[in-house]
């Protein structure tokens, strides 16, 4: 049957909504289905569409398209779906016009009954007949210009986080500078920071770059950073998204037209900022724009891994530049990711010290010599131990990898070098000094 050629469940619900008469509507079905120069999701969605722009008036089906590209093409391209009530403070629309405008979609959206909440999509496929570039060729009135609602919605985002119900230090009201994020009730942070609001916070920057913007010195972009980037920096905290923060930020970067703008230059020290105080504005948001005031000069450091348990015995940098591993008194080995200075993963197993550790010129692994004559083979991607050495009979102070990472070798207290396959994990040799005899 031409039918199944649509999705079942969204006709079924098209032809069933009370608002109109099913036969009718089911006629407009079967009309669509015969025709042979749609495709498979025009059968399914155009039958559903037609009728919001019916308008004999121009300007009124104009208004219709308009409006249904600005509220529907953003539902559409959101990252995690909103309520009407925060779709309307968002957009700054009244919700009986949000509602207005979705009345007629409730066969292809899932409107709840309640404005708070969210709106989403029955099915994927809207979507990618909503932004389908097929449609601006034909010119048709449904399609959605991604670019276009990205920056949109950037816009819109900016808007909110710096309005008077946006951000401002100490959103919370927090009465102890140093409280702790694990310290500030869930329920606080929701109260505080709307669904709208923590949105803007999480994707502006996303939809910044999905729209292709680039940020110039002066411009409604540089202006909120220099504004708001402290207190952006807070909300993110007492969401618990800080660590996102280097990501976005370096996004923004990107978008940067010259090295030598002052927006470049601005965002260069944000991310300096972020990264050296990384662990202090994840655990206590309000320290953002304390440590501000006092930091007037930067030194050398970059950022501080901290985050480990006992005294660190080595570190080695990955040859991709993406890792550094750190080798610990407490029998495990952490791998960091220097880009963001977060901890990636820690590798335990090892029943006693780590002495050493050293990364395959790929990248991919990492071995650890450790006080109880093991060396540990890791893979980096996995955290996973893939290979345990053993066969030394004293303590393991050193490991390398040879430039092919074909073999391992590792130094031990008994006196001795032994290489090691890494594909086998077993002993290719065993290197020992022979003693020199005196000639006297």
């Amino acid at each position: 049957m031409a039918y199944k050629k649509s999705n079942p469940g969204l006709v079924c619900r098209y032809i069933a909504n009370q608002r109109d008469n099913p036969t009718k509507r089911l006629k407009v079905i079967l009309q669509y289905q015969s025709a042979t120069q749609v495709s498979k999701l025009d059968r399914t969605y155009l039958p559903i569409l037609s009728e919001l722009f019916d308008d004999k008036d121009e300007a009124d089906r104009q208004r219709r398209i308009n409006e249904f590209r600005d509220i529907v093409g953003s539902i559409v391209v959101l990252e995690s779906p909103l309520s009407i009530s925060s779709l309307a403070s968002l957009f700054q629309i009244s919700r009986e016009d949000i509602r207005c405008r979705l009345d007629s979609l409730h066969s292809v959206l899932s409107i709840p009954d309640s404005e708070d909440f969210p709106v989403r999509l029955l099915h994927l496929s809207f979507r990618d007949f909503l932004v389908d570039p097929q449609k601006k060729k034909g010119k048709s009135p449904f399609w959605v210009d991604k670019r276009e609602t990205y920056e949109k919605l950037a816009d819109k985002c900016l808007e909110l986080l710096s309005s008077p119900v946006g951000l401002w230090q100490n959103m919370c009201k927090l009465l102890n500078p140093g409280t702790l994020r694990s310290e500030i009730d869930e329920q606080t942070i929701a109260m505080c920071l709307s669904p709208e609001l923590q949105y803007a916070c999480r994707y502006w920057a996303h939809h910044l770059e999905q729209s292709g913007r680039h940020i110039h010195d002066k411009d409604s972009i540089y202006l909120f950073l220099q504004k708001y980037f402290l207190y952006w920096l807070e909300a993110m905290s007492l969401i618990g998204e800080a660590y996102k923060c280097i990501h976005m930020i370096r996004r923004l970067q990107v978008l940067t037209e010259s090295n030598m703008s002052a927006v470049s230059s601005f965002l260069h020290d944000a991310e300096q900022f972020t990264l050296r105080f990384r662990s202090i504005l994840e655990d206590a948001p309000l320290q953002a724009n304390m440590i501000s005031k006092e930091e007037k000069n930067w030194d050398a450091c970059r950022s501080t891994l901290e985050g480990h348990s006992s005294k660190v015995r080595a570190v080695a940098f990955s040859p991709d530049g993406q890792l550094v591993a750190s080798a610990l008194y407490d029998s495990t080995v952490q791998l960091w990711e220097i880009a963001t200075g977060s901890c990636r993963s820690t590798l335990e197993g090892h029943s006693g010290d780590v002495w050493a550790v050293a990364f395959s010129l790929d990248s991919q692994l990492v071995a650890s010599a450790s006080y109880n004559s093991t060396v540990w083979l890791w893979e980096t991607a996995t955290g996973s131990c893939c290979s345990m050495l053993e066969g030394h009979s004293s303590g393991v102070s050193a490991v390398a990898f040879s430039l092919d990472s074909q073999l391992v070798a590792s130094a031990s207290y008994d006196r001795t070098v032994q290489l090691w396959e890494t594909a086998t994990a077993l002993a290719a040799a065993r290197l020992k000094a022979i003693p020199v005899m005196s000639t006297q």
